[in-house]
């Protein structure tokens, strides 16, 4: 079983006055348009709107934020959990699609100060071997 990171909301991070700034409103949309994707197990649209959600925390908190690393985390994690039930379940595209977007968001010049990156890129190469094999 994989345990959740927690990430927390948008709105508990920032003060109350940017509750309303166009980025807090974006990071927070596409976090809460994730779910219903995931839910119906529609991982590929899931993932590409967590990825807008995290690329948008980088830009709004920096690259060296625990809330957009633990965002970050959540995120490899999951594209791995999601990677792994597609392959499992034969789709075999959507699978190595969510492999590689953990893949690339693990790149040491993507997040040079990402203290878990290496375990969970290990994690994803291990994921993929399965993919390969």
């Amino acid at each position: 079983k994989v345990e959740a990171i927690p990430v927390k909301d948008i709105k508990q991070i920032v003060p109350e006055d940017m509750y309303f700034n166009e980025s807090v409103l974006a990071i927070e949309r596409f976090e809460a348009e994730a779910g219903p994707f995931e839910a119906q197990k529609k991982y590929i649209m899931a993932a590409e709107c967590l990825e807008q959600a995290i690329n948008l925390r980088r830009k709004f908190l920096g690259d060296t934020h625990k809330d957009f690393l633990s965002g970050l985390e959540s995120y490899v994690v999951a594209c791995n959990v999601w990677g792994i039930q597609c392959l499992n379940s034969a789709q075999f595209t959507s699978s190595l699609e969510l492999l590689k977007k953990a893949e690339h968001m693990t790149e040491a010049e993507n997040v040079p100060n990402f203290k878990r990156r290496v375990a969970l890129r290990a994690a994803t190469f291990n994921n993929l071997c399965c993919y390969y094999r």
